[in-house]
């Protein structure tokens, strides 16, 4: 079924049409192993290309699977999946900007913001890191100012996005009552004195209201 890239390009331009049920596994598959052909051909282009693709589909059912999270009234589940949409996103555009529309990556980015905004969290926490030493996720040398392996953070070889790994660090504290946090998975929850379990002390009810009419 998923056999070109263009078979797969038109199953990601449908994405609004898919629904919750549809199965997004052949394409991720198939777009895995024509990556593997453009990397092992040498074709860099090409295996940037389906880079953006295999990113794209993942951005597009993390959305899904978080709409799906909140209706079923699994909030912060929902909650950390809209997170991981918007991290996907932000990668992806600097390269992808130009379909952006034609993928619906427009409607993704908005609805993505719209629903963290009808969310009740408005306090975080953070960790304060101090970090010693790092190294390229493509080669895996030590990044050194010195002596740059060439890969550039944000950039993508080989099909894969070059990202800076954290191999030596101090964790130095926790910062809490942040209002905007880098990681906004780290809602600040209550919890039993007793039996130290999480108790979820948020009031969802504009969640529930909006998803009840979407």
């Amino acid at each position: 079924m998923f056999d070109t890239i263009d078979a797969a390009r038109t199953f990601l331009k449908g994405t609004r049409d898919r629904g919750e049920t549809a199965d997004a596994a052949p394409a991720a598959k198939a777009l895995s192993a024509l990556k593997t052909a453009a990397v092992d051909a040498g074709n860099e282009a090409r295996a940037k290309e389906l880079w953006c693709l295999e990113e794209t589909l993942d951005a597009q059912q993390t959305y899904i699977q978080a709409f799906k999270s909140i209706r079923e009234g699994s909030y912060y589940e929902g909650w950390c999946a809209l997170e991981r949409a918007e991290i996907t996103l932000h990668y992806l555009r600097r390269h992808f900007l130009d379909h952006w529309k034609e993928f619906s990556l427009d409607f993704v980015e908005a609805h993505v913001e719209r629903w963290q905004g009808v969310f009740p969290y408005n306090n975080f926490g953070s960790p304060e890191i101090l970090e010693h030493e790092k190294e390229c996720t493509i080669c895996n040398q030590k990044i050194q100012i010195r002596n740059h392996c060439g890969h550039i953070a944000g950039e993508v070889y080989g099909g894969e996005l070059a990202l800076r790994r954290i191999t030596k660090a101090d964790f130095l504290g926790f910062a809490i009552m942040v209002k905007r946090p880098v990681q906004k998975y780290s809602v600040l929850f209550l919890s039993d004195p007793e039996t130290g379990k999480k108790i979820d002390q948020y009031n969802y009810s504009v969640v529930e209201f909006v998803a009840r009419r979407v």
